[in-house]
């Protein structure tokens, strides 16, 4: 797989707005190789892997959200041998998405526009908040936050989370997150919940964060049994009905 040079991608990052003109007016490997005197990249042991993506809604706008899920479970299914180390890094991402078909589905999920650049091909900030935001990367980790090899639909926590993004969108950010375990007993909790007849809301799962928070301080999270916490947090979901 070719990853851009630093150089690259500290031009772009600097001046979206002018490599946005450049990557709209021809194809990418021209431009680029036209802009930069020496190569604009280097040959890495990653394996490149091409994307099959979902561009099936032909209307514009936030209806497009609607293939995130099967464009969720292709990229992380194609680059599943990534470690999250390596799925953190900025230059990775910002190479696969300047190969031409994946930069298209960019700008058919997130538009055709500078922002597009600035917070879907490079990272606008450090950290979970600019991988989060990425056109490639966030769908990545959505599946592999979500993934249950022990089910034998190993996507079906992806799926329930795709419909409430809500769920991964302000977990990633807890510290409780990075436990697999915790992750996905969380997640598990909240959909027997909803199964059990529950209502489903934004608050009800900040309240919910906070309390997993409250639990975490007064004894290690890992240490809970996974049916007991379960049973904890549904009885918790339950308790803000009333």
């Amino acid at each position: 797989m070719k990853l851009i040079k630093h150089e690259v991608l500290y031009a772009i990052k600097k001046n979206p707005g002018y490599y946005f003109n450049l990557f709209t007016s021809g194809k990418i490997d021209d431009v680029l190789s036209k802009e930069f005197t020496s190569s604009f990249f280097n040959q890495s042991d990653f394996t490149y892997n091409k994307l099959d993506f979902d561009m099936s809604i032909t209307d514009s706008g936030k209806i497009r959200r609607k293939t995130d899920l099967n464009n969720s479970i292709e990229i992380y299914s194609k680059y599943q041998y990534l470690t999250e180390s390596q799925a953190s890094d900025e230059l990775f991402w910002a190479s696969l998405a300047l190969y031409e078909d994946n930069l298209n589905y960019i700008f058919y999920r997130w538009d055709k526009t500078v922002k597009t650049i600035k917070y879907r091909i490079t990272y606008h900030a450090s950290g979970k908040r600019g991988y989060m935001y990425h056109g490639l990367a966030r769908p990545w980790w959505f599946a592999h936050l979500t993934y249950d090899s022990t089910h034998e639909d190993p996507y079906h926590l992806t799926r329930f989370t795709y419909e409430y993004p809500h769920i991964m969108e302000k977990m990633i950010y807890r510290n409780f997150s990075n436990s697999s375990k915790i992750r996905k007993v969380v997640i598990a909790s909240i959909k027997s919940f909803i199964e059990k007849g529950g209502k489903y809301s934004t608050s009800k799962i900040d309240k919910l964060y906070r309390y997993v928070g409250v639990l975490g301080s007064n004894k290690l999270l890992d240490l809970y049994d996974e049916k007991n916490l379960s049973e904890i947090l549904v009885n918790y979901l339950e308790s803000l009905e009333v």
